[in-house]
C-alpha cells in the first residue's frame, strides 16, 4: 500500500487559513521526493459564538492554490515546504473592513511553511517527531472577514504516530498526530494551539485509496465572542481600526476551537503521479468559522540522481 500524496496537509491547512499543519508519519526514502498542488473551495455560512451557537452574519468563500514540496534528506529524514496562494471574498450586512469585505475577491500570498521531520520508529509503529514553522510571505491585511490569514508567525512541535497492519486488515491504515502550535503574541495575548488530527484509509485495489479523518483544534487560552469584544455595528472606515483594538486582533486573539470531519480518495494513475480529492465540514466550534469545502490535486514524485536504488529492480522500492 502506498501513501504518496500530501491531501490531508494541505487540507488541514487550508480549513483554519493558518500556516502550521500536521505532518505525515510516513517519510520518503532518501533522495525521492513528492510536488503536489492542491486546489481548495471552502464556504463559510455560519460565524461560531463560544458558546457554540451558530450565527449568520454573512457569508465567506475562499478559493487556494497550494504548492507543496515534501522531500527525503535520508531514508528518515524529510523536509517540506508550501506557500499557499488565497483569495477570498465576503458578502453580506456585517462587514469588518471596506473595501476588503466589499464582495469581491482580495488574496494573494499567504504563509510559508517549512517543515522537518524524523521517522524515529518504524515498527510495530511507525513513529515520527516533526517541527514545523509558519511565517507571513508578506504584510497582508488580517482584519477582514476576507482575510487570507492571520499574519502571526507559530511555530509547532509534534508527533504522528501511523501504522499499516500485514495480518488483519492489510489494505488498511491509520495515523494520527498532535501538535502545539506558539503563536505570536499580540496586544499582550498569546493564544497558543493544540491540533491533533485521526486519519484512516484502505485500498480498494491496487489504484484507489478512500480516506476518512477528523481534526481538531484547541486553544490554549485567548478571548471569547462576543463577551470579551465591544463589536461595533457598523463597518471601519478604511484605513482606521475599530474603537475596540481588540476587536480588530479578534482573529489572532480569539479562543478559537473547532472539529472537523473529511472524507475523501487517492487515485494512482501511473508509478509517479497521482490525483486526490477530499470533502469536509466543520461540525463543532467556538469563536471561529463553520467551514465546509473541496479539495482536489495532483502530486508527483520525483527522483535527485543520488536516490536510493532498488538493487534488484533498479527503481526505487515503495516504501510510503
Amino acid at each position: 500500500m502506498r501513501h504518496r500524496s500530501k491531501p490531508i496537509v494541505v487540507l488541514l491547512f487550508l480549513i483554519s487559513m493558518r500556516a502550521v499543519a500536521f505532518a505525515q508519519a510516513w517519510t520518503p526514502i532518501r533522495g525521492e521526493g513528492y510536488v503536489s498542488l492542491t486546489f481548495t473551495d471552502t464556504f463559510t455560512k455560519d460565524h461560531f459564538l463560544s458558546s457554540g451557537a451558530r450565527i449568520d452574519i454573512g457569508h465567506i468563500r475562499s478559493v487556494s492554490l497550494v504548492p507543496e514540496v515534501d522531500f527525503g534528506v535520508t531514508d528518515r529524514l524529510a523536509v517540506d515546504f508550501a506557500l499557499p496562494i488565497v483569495a477570498a471574498k465576503y458578502y453580506g450586512p456585517d462587514p469588518h473592513q471596506l473595501p476588503y469585505d466589499n464582495g469581491n475577491y482580495h488574496g494573494g500570498t499567504q504563509d510559508f511553511s517549512i517543515g522537518v521531520r524524523y521517522n524515529w520508529l518504524r515498527r510495530p509503529l511507525t513513529v515520527t517527531p516533526f517541527i514545523r514553522l509558519g511565517v507571513p510571505s508578506r504584510g497582508y491585511t488580517y482584519f477582514a472577514h476576507s482575510a487570507v490569514g492571520t499574519g502571526q508567525p507559530e511555530s509547532a512541535f509534534g508527533i504522528a504516530v501511523g501504522h499499516q497492519s500485514e495480518t488483519w486488515l492489510p489494505n488498511a491504515y491509520f495515523q494520527a498526530a498532535f501538535s502545539y502550535g506558539i503563536v505570536q503574541k499580540v496586544i499582550g495575548i498569546r493564544p497558543n494551539r493544540s491540533h491533533m488530527l485521526l486519519e484512516g484509509g484502505y485500498a480498494v485495489n491496487r489504484r484507489l485509496t478512500l480516506r476518512a479523518l477528523a481534526e481538531s483544534q484547541i486553544t490554549n487560552g485567548g478571548l471569547n465572542i462576543p463577551q470579551d469584544y465591544k463589536i461595533p455595528d457598523y463597518p471601519s472606515p478604511p484605513g482606521l481600526p475599530p474603537p475596540d483594538l481588540r476587536w480588530s486582533h479578534h482573529d489572532q486573539i480569539s479562543n478559537i476551537n473547532s472539529l472537523n470531519l473529511g472524507s475523501g480518495f487517492d487515485v494512482a494513475l501511473t508509478g509517479d503521479w497521482d490525483v486526490y480529492g477530499t470533502a469536509f465540514n466543520t461540525v463543532w466550534g467556538q469563536n471561529g468559522h463553520a467551514v465546509r469545502g473541496l479539495a482536489i490535486g495532483m502530486s508527483w514524485k520525483f527522483r535527485a540522481p543520488w536516490a536510493r536504488v532498488n538493487r534488484l529492480q533498479g527503481t526505487s522500492p515503495e516504501t510510503r
